[in-house]
């Protein structure tokens, strides 16, 4: 416990976690048990203990975990001397492959890199959209018989523009809704965005696009997308 930093014996001071212990939902179930002896002081334990709460009068699992325990005997007692224990993987997968939700501030910081992406390919940031588009990105536009595209056309198409004198000033995601499943995130949105030439002329372009996101090392980056011109 104290190695998962719970202050443990707990202080004499230390307050109760609840002191009704009546009122509360959270409770957990252990399931699978099964325990080796190995000699008459030495046991092993393997388990899966399912943690949640009864607010709707049938328990829910929140999370489940996959543990084995070992236990010695000292002194006429056993003891637990080591633990392993892990969120279950078959569960993390089936959790994964189910409809999600994002807390508020994931959500934002989901929000903020889409229009980062395509703010950084307007202005030509090679080094911003070098971090938000990965080396594995897909992209499809164009006509039915376009080839995929890649990061490398995605970066130099984006010099292009700039080259060519291209500036955006304005960039507009009319509606959006999206699906989350355990990392990834798909956007389903409408855009528009107006560029403006050296001479001084504006053209505005609207559309659709499917974007996903998936969330690496507590960012969100862009590996794919596909968008479709309004005619």
């Amino acid at each position: 416990m104290r190695a998962n930093g719970i202050p443990w014996p707990p202080p004499a001071a230390a307050p109760a976690r609840n002191p009704n212990p009546s009122t509360t939902t959270r409770t957990f179930k252990v399931s699978d048990l099964d325990v080796h002896f190995y000699g008459p002081d030495l046991a092993v334990a393997s388990f899966f203990v399912d943690f949640g709460d009864t607010k709707t009068g049938e328990f829910k699992t929140a999370t489940r975990y996959r543990i084995m325990d070992v236990y010695a005997r000292r002194n006429g007692a056993w003891n637990q001397a080591a633990s392993h224990t892990v969120i279950d993987p078959a569960w993390r997968a089936e959790q994964n492959a189910l409809p999600g939700t994002l807390p508020a501030p994931i959500r934002e910081q989901l929000f903020t890199a889409r229009e980062a992406v395509w703010r950084a390919y307007f202005t030509n940031d090679q080094a911003a959209l070098d971090t938000l588009v990965p080396s594995d990105t897909v992209v499809l536009e164009g006509p039915v018989d376009a080839p995929f595209v890649r990061k490398p056309q995605i970066l130099e198409s984006a010099r292009r523009a700039a080259a060519a004198g291209s500036k955006l000033v304005r960039l507009e995601f009319p509606q959006t809704e999206l699906q989350v499943y355990g990392a990834t995130a798909i956007l389903y949105t409408t855009y528009l965005f107006e560029l403006e030439n050296i001479q001084g002329q504006r053209q505005t372009t609207t559309g659709r696009a499917t974007e996903v996101f998936v969330r690496r090392k507590g960012a969100w980056v862009n590996p794919g997308w596909h968008m479709s011109s309004a005619k």
